[in-house]
């Protein structure tokens, strides 16, 4: 817990100093959806199947270093993980009777992610790419019948962001984004002799930048 303060305040600090020194582009808000799952590797090679959990991304964002075609995106994002699996059920006293219930086991975390971008363009509509480091803290689990493994998941997850999209310039507004991105993570957030779990996600989000 008190590592989690520590970034929070680490980043609000990054931040008001950013702003203090007077590089500032803009700041703003992203929303969007998530589309997560999650690769369960067993040793004996058994495969689970995991299948897309959608969930949804909620951010803040200061982008600095306010100078032609490049800068630097300051995050935090409500993310939702997890995956997808269909379960059948069937019962021996009646072989014909087949249920299927899917289970969709979610993993809530604070994603900081911290982006080199790269515009292509001054103005009106301009594509962009970004990429950089990202560190999650996870705030919530719902196992959903995985308790198991979900019990024992690390409270921490590291890894990378990719991102490209377009930005609009818009009257009364410094911008309007949309962008895709692919988060895939580093380490394991659950590790044994038999199985080893680890996040991946794309997110489609639309932001505003004042």
């Amino acid at each position: 817990m008190k590592s989690r303060y520590a970034v929070i305040l680490c980043l609000t600090l990054l931040i008001s100093s950013t702003a203090q020194a007077q590089l500032i582009r803009g700041y703003g808000v992203k929303a969007g959806a998530v589309a997560a799952s999650q690769s369960w590797d067993y040793t004996s090679g058994i495969d689970i199947g995991p299948e897309t959990r959608w969930g949804y991304d909620f951010g803040l964002f200061v982008e600095a270093i306010n100078v032609p075609f490049i800068s630097l995106l300051i995050e935090m994002h409500y993310v939702q993980k997890g995956f997808s699996m269909n379960t059948v059920i069937t019962m021996s006293a009646d072989p014909s009777f087949i249920d299927i219930r899917i289970g969709k086991p979610r993993l809530d975390y604070l994603s900081i992610p911290l982006l080199a971008k790269l515009r292509f363009g001054m103005g009106g509509l301009t594509p962009f790419i970004a990429a950089g480091p990202r560190y999650d803290l996870l705030l919530n689990r719902e196992a959903e019948g995985m308790e198991a493994v979900y019990d024992e998941i690390k409270n921490t997850d590291a890894g990378i962001t990719v991102v490209a999209g377009m930005e609009l310039s818009v009257p009364l507004l410094v911008g309007i984004t949309a962008e895709a991105r692919y988060s895939p993570s580093f380490n394991d957030i659950y590790h044994t002799d038999l199985l080893a779990v680890k996040n991946k996600s794309f997110e489609f989000l639309v932001g505003v930048r004042f």
